[in-house]
C-alpha cells in the first residue's frame, strides 16, 4: 500500500517555503524603503508649508505698503487740488499712484488666493502620504508574519 506521505516531496515543500520566506523578506524591505521615502515626502511638504508661510508674511507686508501708497496718493490728490492750476501735474501723479496701488492690491489678493489653494493641496498631499505610509506599515507587518510562518516550514 502506498502511503500518501511518501508521495509528498518534503524537499520541494522546504524549497518553496525558503523561497516564500525570501520573497516575504524582500517585500518587507521594499515596504520599509517605501515608508522611508514617504517620510521624506512628508518632510519636504513640511518645508513647503514653511516657505508658504514666509510668502504669506511677505504678501501681508506688500498689502501694508499698498495701503500706505494708497493713503499717500489720496494726500497727494488733496495737495494737488489745493494747489489749483499749479497742482495739475501732481494730480496726474497722484492718480497714477492710486491706480498702481489698486493693481498691487488686486494682484496681492490673487496671490493670496493661489497660496491658500496651494496650502490646501499641500495638506491633502501630506495626508495622502501619511495614509500610504500606514498602508505600507500594514504590508510590512503582514510580510513579517508570512516570513515567520514559512520560516517554520524550512
Amino acid at each position: 500500500m502506498n502511503n500518501p506521505i511518501d508521495s509528498v516531496d518534503i524537499e520541494a515543500i522546504r524549497a518553496d517555503a525558503r523561497r516564500a520566506t525570501e520573497l516575504a523578506e524582500q517585500s518587507r524591505d521594499t515596504a520599509n524603503k517605501s515608508i522611508t521615502s514617504l517620510e521624506d515626502v512628508v518632510a519636504q511638504v513640511a518645508r513647503l508649508e514653511t516657505v508658504s508661510s514666509r510668502i504669506n508674511e511677505c504678501i501681508e507686508q506688500i498689502a501694508h505698503l499698498t495701503f500706505q501708497t494708497h493713503i499717500l496718493s489720496l494726500n497727494a490728490a488733496i495737495e494737488a487740488a489745493q494747489a489749483g492750476e499749479l497742482g495739475k501735474g501732481f494730480a496726474i501723479v497722484a492718480t497714477e499712484m492710486r491706480q498702481i496701488a489698486d493693481t498691487i492690491k488686486q494682484t496681492t489678493q490673487e496671490v493670496n488666493a493661489n497660496l491658500d489653494s496651494s496650502n490646501e493641496q499641500i495638506g491633502k498631499v501630506t495626508e495622502a502620504a501619511k495614509h500610504t505610509a500606514e498602508l505600507l506599515r500594514s504590508i510590512e507587518d503582514s510580510t513579517l508574519e508570512v516570513a515567520s510562518l514559512t520560516g517554520r516550514l524550512v
